[in-house]
């Protein structure tokens, strides 16, 4: 089995990018959207990216920003890989793959097992170049990741459910990772409030034992 490249979300710092990258973090993610807790600026995002090593590839995330506003920050930013979170149509997918970026498709799972398969139905759809599952959290639809939930994995071992270049995120940390692994086999792992002290902040202990195990 081939394990697992590694996404760090909801990078916030400077200091943050740095230590992840020098650990072996594969991918970092910027989050546009204004109202996560995790939201960088512009300014901030560029920051970040010019302070940290490029031995890391960067995921601007957005959240239903039109198909314009996602290519020219990504060109301004100079980044290549972009995630959309909320609706956007498989035209709009396309138009972006077209400008010369790789796009990420998100896609909430439920935790019921009804609304799951129905949902993960729609991910096996998508012609995106990846798609990252993570977990619906039904008391706010305003929420689009770093809930810290994670939903059945099981439902993934069978491979008819599994969407192809899966993401997984939603819940994941040094303490569950190794299970993930084992059950979904997916092409990244992708981490972000288990490996934070509070919402944006990275916590240099919690990566520093996740990349070590």
């Amino acid at each position: 089995m081939t394990f697992p490249r590694t996404k760090i979300c909801g990078i916030t710092r400077v200091r943050d990018a740095q230590l992840a990258a020098k650990l072996g973090a594969d991918f970092l993610g910027l989050i546009t959207y204004r109202k996560s807790p995790r939201v960088v600026t512009l300014n901030l995002a560029k920051n970040i990216i010019e302070s940290t090593p490029p031995t890391v590839q960067f995921v601007l995330v957005f959240v239903n920003e039109s198909v314009d506003a996602v290519i020219s920050r990504a060109r301004r930013l100079r980044c290549s890989i972009v995630q959309l979170h909320g609706k956007y149509t498989a035209g709009d997918v396309s138009r972006i793959q077209k400008a010369g970026l790789r796009v990420i498709c998100a896609f909430q799972i439920g935790v019921l097992q009804i609304d799951a398969v129905t949902d993960l139905a729609k991910a096996r759809s998508s012609r995106a170049d990846f798609v990252l599952l993570d977990t619906r959290d039904t008391s706010d639809n305003d929420v689009h990741g770093g809930t810290g939930m994670s939903f059945d994995w099981e439902l993934l071992k069978r491979p008819t459910n599994r969407p192809r270049n899966l993401i997984l995120a939603g819940g994941l940390s040094a303490a569950n990772f190794k299970k993930a692994v084992e059950l979904v086999q997916p092409l990244v792992l992708d981490f972000n409030s288990g490996v934070e002290s509070s919402p944006g902040i990275k916590s240099a202990l919690k990566l520093k034992r996740l990349f070590s195990a």
